[in-house]
This record gives structure tokens, C-alpha cells and sequence, in this order.
């Protein structure tokens, strides 16, 4: 990647300027005990400091990747020892699973592909009866070319039929705004 490359190449005092998306990220609810994470095991780095809030305030974690073969020792590496880490193959040991957790957990935070959402919104029908807003939230797929909305690249479809943009109002949105 060019971009890490030329972050390798700078001086260690060197600024560094950055902007970047202004919108949501992952929140957890004061009274959260219990957080269930799902994602694929290349987009779970993006959950990782959710992970270590939960665990640093006393809190347990299931992480739930989607995913066949073994987890890589790079991300093993990653996930803290103190997380639960499950791995289940697409199909019905994946949906088992994951409604298994679903019914576990106070919260969840999801980082799957786009196409995989609607899924996910099922299946928390289908273990708590409705979606409701702060139980579940998750990271969408947008390209967030200018971080203010101004280029529209990130909009979004929400669960009303409306769009909005995710790097105004997202990345991260409650479940329960993405699904019908």
C-alpha cells in the first residue's frame, strides 16, 4: 500500500495531518456486561478497542467469526486473550451460532460485508423478536472519499428507504436503522 509506505518512510517527529470520517463509531451502554462481536476475520481489527473497553471495565466478550480454516497467528496475536473467540463456517453452523450469541449477549457489534446485514437482522428477529435500537450495531460498507458528505460516494440505504451518508451520520449505525 502506497500509503503505508510512505507513513513507514517519515521521520519518527514528524506531523503528521489527518482528517477523516466525522461521523459514529461503536458505543457501549453504560449497564453492558455482555458483548457479543461479529464480524470476518479480516474486518475484526476494527473492533479491537471495543473489545478492550468491555474486558478493561469487567465485562465479558464472544467474538463470533465468520469464516472457514484456521485463524491466522497475526490475528490471534490481536484478540485478547480474555475474549472468547468462536469461528463458524458459513451455513447453518454459522446461523446457529450466531443466534446463539445473539441470545447471550446485552450488545452486539457486527462488522460483516454489506450483503451479510440483512442476515444479521433476521436472525436478531428471530432470537429477540424485534430489533430494538441500542442492541445491536454495525459497521457498513461505504467508501468515504471526503469525510464531510459533500461528495456523496458513502450514502447509505436505511431500513426506511431512505439513504443517508455514513461518513456524516455512520459508519456505524444501529442495526435497527439498517434493517426493515
Amino acid at each position: 500500500d502506497a500509503g503505508v509506505g510512505w507513513l513507514a518512510a517519515r521521520p519518527a517527529p514528524a506531523p503528521i495531518h489527518l482528517i477523516g470520517p466525522l461521523g459514529n463509531g461503536f458505543t457501549l451502554p453504560p449497564r453492558t456486561r455482555q458483548l457479543a462481536v461479529v464480524s470476518t476475520p479480516a474486518r475484526v481489527a476494527a473492533l479491537l478497542p471495543l473489545l478492550h473497553t468491555m474486558l478493561d471495565s469487567g465485562g465479558r466478550v464472544v467474538v463470533l467469526l465468520r469464516g472457514e480454516g484456521a485463524i491466522d497467528f497475526a490475528l490471534r496475536d490481536l484478540l485478547p486473550f480474555a475474549a472468547e473467540v468462536q469461528q463458524a463456517a458459513p451455513g447453518a453452523g454459522w446461523e446457529a451460532s450466531l443466534r446463539a450469541v445473539l441470545g447471550w449477549a446485552d450488545v452486539v457489534a457486527a462488522a460483516l460485508p454489506g450483503a451479510a446485514l440483512p442476515a444479521l437482522v433476521e436472525a436478531v428477529r428471530a432470537v429477540r423478536l424485534r430489533v430494538e435500537p441500542g442492541f445491536a450495531q454495525a459497521l457498513v460498507d461505504a467508501r468515504l472519499a471526503c469525510g464531510y458528505g459533500a461528495c456523496h460516494a458513502c450514502l447509505t440505504p436505511l431500513g426506511n428507504d431512505r439513504w443517508t451518508r455514513a461518513c456524516v451520520h455512520g459508519p456505524v449505525f444501529d442495526l435497527a436503522e439498517l434493517g426493515k
